[in-house]
């Protein structure tokens, strides 16, 4: 078992690939709620202003970039930079992910870009759901799309599984709390595809927050299929991987690769590049420590059955399945949806702009925008009317 003390997660991008954006079979008899985007009448932005024309303009929701001071980054993806914002007014802190129109366009992400923004209004409109990060505004120039969302100074589970070792009574935790957001979303029609270390973000108080919705895809229930390719190869279920049809049960094999790593310190199906992983999963078992316990493994395994009719959390039931395991008999359900259970671990700052629980990769970086290679047309602008939105609250 040397192989299971030795590994260094790695932290990755997302595949953001949605070739498939209307390729998903739905049953009539449900739907999402209404979102009601009350942005749908804003103008798109005319070509030939600069960024910083734009800064001053505000967009129909109210937001223009003077408005915001940014503070230092928090991360970057395949699409995108995160960064730590302060509103100047309220002096409220909120982390915002910038994405340049041209690369929208260029890789043909424009519905993929209206679905995450219609999820995340639809969640931040509804019932708050407790485990859940929720969009606070978005808003453009002619250049870039902004995402505002809530900041959690906690920094996310990937930078504290490099840092420590999770006990199973933490591991347990977040995976109960995981477990409800994942519930929520499904009985929503929403399945995640991105489930990952950096995706689970913890606030001070030591709850979880899943966030990365950027491969969310909605109007998917239970009978539904898409076949869309997306998310991170280590997390990709062996459906997913083999470009077949596959349906929400892809979002419990990526919990699954979560626990395990939370509970082993290592992912179940690592490689020296890509191709490995890639076998790894279609062709490999994955390895359990001779300590571990009967239960924690036996979850594992349902979790990870490669046969997706087969996997916990297959059925009509959906996250029942996994509550209902022997693994998690103690756990009280109600009182982890309430936050009536003491979190196991607080992550702690010295101050509310303290980001040392972030990677100093990223936070010893000053925020700047990449130069833009190209004018965009108006009907290309015309791609992203009705983008703008913000809450009442910011």
């Amino acid at each position: 078992m040397d192989e299971i003390n030795s590994a260094v997660l790695p932290r990755v991008s997302d595949l953001d690939i949605d070739p498939d954006v209307e390729h998903a079979s739905v049953p009539s008899n449900e739907s999402l709620p209404a979102v009601l985007d009350e942005a749908d009448a804003e103008p798109a932005v005319p070509s030939g202003n600069s960024d910083n024309a734009a800064a001053r303009k505000p967009t129909p929701a109210g937001m223009i970039l003077d408005d915001i001071h940014s503070l230092t980054m928090l991360g970057q993806g395949s699409s995108g930079k995160v960064a730590l914002i302060q509103m100047k007014k309220s002096r409220k802190l909120y982390a915002c992910k910038t994405l340049r129109k041209e690369f929208v366009i260029g890789n043909d992400e424009q519905e993929s870009v209206r679905r995450k923004k219609r999820i995340l209004f639809m969640l931040g409109t509804e019932h708050k759901h407790p485990f859940l990060c929720h969009l606070v505004a978005t808003f453009q120039t002619e250049t870039r799309l902004y995402f505002v969302m809530e900041y959690f100074a906690g920094g996310d589970l990937l930078f504290h599984l490099q840092n420590s070792q999770f006990s199973t009574q933490q591991a347990m935790f977040y995976a109960a709390e995981l477990c409800l957001a994942l519930k929520y979303l499904h009985e929503n029609g929403i399945i995640h595809r991105g489930v990952k270390a950096d995706h689970v973000l913890l606030a001070l108080d030591g709850h979880v927050k899943l966030a990365g919705f950027g491969c969310s895809k909605d109007d998917i229930w239970y009978g539904s299929t898409t076949t869309s390719f997306c998310g991170s190869l280590e997390f990709m279920a062996p459906e997913m991987l083999l470009d077949k049809a596959y349906s929400r049960s892809v979002d419990w094999w990526a919990l699954g690769i979560l626990l395990y790593q939370m509970l082993v310190a290592q992912s179940p199906f690592s490689g020296e590049d890509e191709d490995k992983i890639y076998d790894g999963i279609l062709t490999s078992e994955p390895l359990y420590p001779i300590h571990m316990a009967r239960d924690a493994v036996s979850i594992l395994q349902q979790l990870l059955t490669r046969d997706p009719e087969r996997r916990l959390g297959s059925g009509p039931t959906d996250a029942q399945e996994i509550m209902s395991h022997v693994w998690f008999e103690r756990v009280d359900w109600e009182d982890i949806y309430n936050k009536r259970v003491t979190p196991p671990f607080l992550p702690t700052v010295e101050s509310e702009m303290d980001t040392s629980n972030f990677d100093s990769a990223f936070t010893r970086q000053t925020p700047k925008l990449t130069p833009v290679e190209s004018e965009l047309t108006n009907k290309m602008q015309e791609e992203f009317r009705g983008f703008s939105f913000m809450a009442n609250d910011i």
